[in-house]
């Protein structure tokens, strides 16, 4: 009886083991796509070349970073929707896909996000204009351009095959954007992260009036889901403002087609990818 005891013991202890491995990572290995928060001793310069010059940016102070172990080649994949929140295509100014075809990229972005006729003028003729003096108009300038680049979509869905992320670290919540939660998990047998990225830090609030804030809020809080095919090495991205459970409904009703063609890796001059270029 004691033996019996002692063996249905160990069975627990050795679920429970493996269970707490699971959970905690320990098998993270693994994964192809691994997250992390930056660390004092990481090194976060990444690099960018053009044709004719090139530098360095420290990263060191973003939300999180997500790093992968592909391959430079391999098959181009492309997805399609096959449900989508039910919005107002009436206030869409990017693309809304809802048909039997295949991309690389959906989108659905609101317009509620609008700029006075400053966005895009001259400084000088700013001043002509508002009697405004060169700072002034210089800070006027510039936060009409964060408005405008703050990507309040309520959701686009990207897909990057392995070419598109070998030797490249996708970085998430730059210039000191702040990760509220980030969680691993599966979804339809694909490897899964989940985060919320609080981007209210990258922003001097003094700079904005009251309005101009407002317009911001509706879009300052970001979630994000990554699915991850181990196999055949592509990562989805689902992301925007709508909350998690919907972003996460869309990935379990995404298709992946397979086009058989063979890709290589892309050298754009960058060691390093952002997902909301105007933000990180």
């Amino acid at each position: 009886m004691k033996a019996h005891n002692i063996r249905s013991l160990f069975s627990v202890l050795v679920i429970f083991g493996l269970t707490f491995m699971l959970c905690t990572g320990v098998f993270a290995d693994n994964n192809k796509m691994n997250w992390h928060y930056p660390q004092p001793d990481d090194d976060m310069i990444y690099h960018w070349e053009l044709e004719k010059n090139g530098g360095e940016v420290d990263f060191s102070d973003i939300a999180m970073y997500i790093s992968f172990d592909v391959a430079d080649s391999g098959k181009q994949h492309l997805i399609k929707a096959n449900w989508l929140p039910e919005l107002d295509p009436e206030e869409a100014i990017g693309i809304l896909r809802m048909d039997q075809s295949f991309y690389d990229y959906l989108s659905f972005q609101t317009e509620h996000l609008e700029c006075s006729d400053i966005y895009g003028k001259d400084i000088g003729l700013i001043i002509g204009e508002s009697g405004l003096s060169e700072d002034e108009a210089q800070n006027k300038w510039f936060t009409e351009i964060q408005i405008q680049t703050a990507d309040t979509y309520p959701y686009r869905v990207e897909i990057f095959d392995n070419f598109e992320l070998s030797g490249r670290d996708l970085i998430q919540g730059a210039y000191g954007a702040e990760a509220l939660s980030v969680e691993d998990g599966e979804l339809n047998g694909l490897q899964m992260i989940k985060a919320s990225i609080d981007y209210t830090n990258i922003y001097d609030k003094s700079k904005f009036d009251a309005e101009e804030w407002a317009l911001l809020e509706k879009s300052i809080i970001k979630n994000y889901i990554y699915l991850f095919d181990n196999e055949c090495e592509y990562m989805i991205c689902i992301s925007g403002t709508s909350d998690m459970e919907t972003l996460e409904k869309i990935g379990e009703n995404i298709e992946v087609y397979e086009t058989g063609l063979e890709r290589n890796y892309y050298n754009d001059g960058l060691d390093y990818i952002f997902n909301d270029m105007a933000r990180g």
